[in-house]
């Protein structure tokens, strides 16, 4: 189920109130680029470990891979893995 736009506008404001340092713009981009990657309550935790962690400089590590995405049925995805003869 992709993230609505009322989800993503309340996402956007909650991360920017945790996040002051961060542009509203930034974290709209990259709550929308990771919601392609998981189901809006995984991309709500996702965003909410990034912006608690004073090491991510930019919103846009929210749809990065790391460890803000542990525990959720996006992190558990294994990487595809190449045909080794290309």
């Amino acid at each position: 189920m992709p993230i609505t736009q009322s989800q993503g506008q309340a996402l956007t404001a909650l991360i920017g109130q945790l996040r002051k340092d961060w542009d509203l713009a930034g974290i709209r981009a990259a709550i929308r680029k990771a919601a392609l990657i998981g189901a809006p309550a995984d991309v709500a935790v996702a965003a909410c470990r990034c912006a608690a962690n004073p090491d991510m400089r930019t919103p846009a590590l929210i749809a990065e891979p790391g460890p803000h995405w542990l525990g959720t049925s996006a992190g558990s995805r294994q990487a595809p893995t190449m045909c080794p003869t290309h």
